[in-house]
């Protein structure tokens, strides 16, 4: 595919970056569900979520700290 000054760009090299975007938004979509819903809580690392902060404070302290902040209900 030749761009503007005739240089040629593999379609490859353009779709790339679009299917990055759209991986992103689709992994990170869901994050917004429970705040739309007035459900507050720790927020997520995408295609992580709250699994770094788990495993770095231990679970049971990274929920009680959680509990602690948020209430009885979080997301």
């Amino acid at each position: 595919m030749e761009l503007w000054t005739g240089v040629d760009v593999p379609v490859s090299l353009l779709l790339l970056p679009l299917a990055l975007i759209l991986l992103y938004v689709y992994a990170t979509w869901p994050f917004g569900q429970l705040q739309s819903l007035g459900i507050s809580g720790p927020p997520p690392q995408p295609f992580f979520g709250n699994q770094r902060q788990l495993t770095t404070k231990g679970q049971f302290y990274a929920l009680l700290e959680w509990s602690k902040k948020y209430g009885r209900v979080y997301g």
